[in-house]
């Protein structure tokens, strides 16, 4: 057991590491952005645990009147990576459920506002080298009053702080 527990030691990450990370979303006819902030910590050296914070910026588009909609999300989500090797480069593979709050605006004669709070969940797979982030996500949002299904990808880079391997 005392061998065991100095390979563990030998091998740690800081515990505590906050990410931060742009994004692009990518679904069947919209385009748009999002910003992540992730506290997260390590309850092994390959397991991460976390909270999401998420916001995302669906860029204008025109319905099939020619309507303008205007389209944006929040999401916060109780998460967990799995760290497939413990080196420079660690591949990784995650996911996490919560909450979305899903606003649609539609802008024709009377201008109509949907707010929606759906449960969701949200599937990536990534990797890290050094303090840098790169992941690809699929987000499950579930449905609005005007949209069947809002769910999306999006491809995400960014860095993190804390998280580094202990000398």
């Amino acid at each position: 057991m005392a061998c065991v527990i100095s390979t563990y030691a030998q091998k740690s990450y800081m515990p505590f590491r906050v990410d931060a990370c742009l994004g692009n979303i990518i679904r069947k006819d919209d385009r748009g952005i999002l910003v992540l902030f992730e506290p997260k910590y390590a309850i092994f050296p390959k397991l991460n645990i976390g909270l999401k914070c998420e916001l995302n910026l669906i860029m204008l588009q025109f319905d099939n009147n020619d309507n303008i909609r205007d389209k944006g999300m929040g999401s916060c989500f109780v998460t967990a990576d799995y760290y497939f090797i413990n080196s420079t480069f660690r591949p990784f593979m995650g996911s996490g459920s919560g909450l979305y709050q899903i606003q649609t605006s539609l802008t024709n004669d009377n201008e109509n506002t949907f707010t929606k709070n759906n449960f969701g969940a949200m599937f990536r797979i990534g990797f890290d080298v050094s303090n840098f982030r790169m992941a690809i996500v699929y987000n499950y949002t579930g449905k609005n009053m005007v949209n069947s299904n809002l769910g999306f990808y999006s491809i995400i880079i960014g860095g993190y702080i804390g998280g580094r391997k202990q000398k």
